[in-house]
């Protein structure tokens, strides 16, 4: 006991729990993460005029387990609008805007794109608070990007459209079968 040192060891104990403690509860909390997924539209095969002109329906989710809060879009190469249905009595149907307070866990919000004069370089533009528990910290944002043109597409196909193939034993061993999924198909048929 008249060793000095023994006494450094709680201290440095106490410090390393706390920063597992911080770290753990900064880990485990509940995020948002947004999701976007375009939708495909019916156009007239005898229609004459620019696609563009229908614009991109797309929708935006939050698959996270948190809320993500004050979230604002905007379109690089286009335009862009979040629908809101809710809207005052002295408006239209439904109005068009390009901020929402917040987007709770599950929920989605319908969003058109147009005026896209280039679709390789079109893109859409979401951003949401980083830190909203911290509003002094409130004007560090996360920012996420989508080209239009790589977005995958809702697929409104049943699977009886697609031919059955046969899974190789090694995929169906290790779970490797994403490519044989009716999503994957409807995104690849060009490909194909």
């Amino acid at each position: 006991m008249n060793d000095p040192q023994w006494w450094t060891i709680v201290p440095i104990s106490a410090i390393v729990s706390a920063i597992v403690t911080i770290a753990i509860r900064y880990l485990d909390k509940p995020r948002p993460h947004l999701s976007l997924v375009g939708h495909m539209i019916s156009i007239p095969s005898d229609y004459k005029g620019d696609r563009k002109e229908f614009g991109y329906p797309l929708t935006l989710t939050n698959v996270g387990n948190g809320p993500a809060w004050r979230v604002s879009i905007a379109g690089s190469g286009c335009t862009a609008g979040i629908r809101q249905d809710r809207a005052p009595a002295t408006s239209p149907a439904s109005n068009w805007v390009d901020f929402i307070p917040v987007i709770t866990a599950g929920e989605s919000v319908f969003i058109q794109a147009a005026n896209a004069d280039d679709l390789s370089k079109a893109a859409l533009v979401v951003v949401h608070d980083r830190f909203p528990s911290l509003p002094r910290l409130s004007w560090i944002k996360r920012a996420r990007t989508w080209r239009l043109e790589k977005l995958p597409v809702s697929n409104p196909f049943p699977p009886a459209m697609y031919p059955g193939e046969n899974i190789p034993w090694w995929r169906r061993r290790f779970g490797v079968i994403r490519r044989y999924g009716v999503q994957w198909r409807s995104n690849h048929m060009d490909d194909q």
